[in-house]
């Protein structure tokens, strides 16, 4: 009996872990308009850091705010991609504070994400972590 019930607290442990990736852009922003996107270089700008779950659960940092909430996930087996809407100001001062929206999405295999918000659309690295 002990034994059956180790090893459904361990299945119970195992998942209840979730998958988080934090990506940062410290070589380049880029923007972009309907026309044309540009292209800055390090130095020239604030990095972007975002953090996300394969649960949806994200927060997006950038210039003057931070922006949290829960976007939607839809996956596959090499691929995740996260809509988030109206995510609230966490902090800062950011000019979407009404609510901003955002979509992560993110190749599995080499941990490179696209996040497109606002006018940006950046490619990003992104390190894998694990967390309970």
């Amino acid at each position: 009996m002990k034994k059956i019930i180790g090893f459904i607290l361990v299945i119970n442990t195992s998942l209840a872990l979730a998958a988080e990736w934090n990506c940062r852009n410290n070589e380049m922003e880029v923007t972009c308009s309907s026309e044309k996107c540009e292209l800055a270089e390090a130095g020239t700008f604030t990095p972007m850091s975002v953090s996300f779950t394969d649960k949806g659960k994200m927060e997006v940092c950038y210039y003057t705010g931070c922006w949290e909430g829960v976007g939607k996930v839809f996956s596959n087996k090499n691929h995740m991609i996260i809509s988030g809407y109206a995510l609230k100001l966490s902090s800062g001062t950011g000019g979407m504070a009404l609510g901003a929206e955002f979509l992560i999405a993110l190749d599995t295999k080499d941990n490179v994400s696209l996040i497109k918000i606002n006018g940006y659309a950046m490619p990003m690295p992104c390190e894998k972590i694990l967390k309970k």
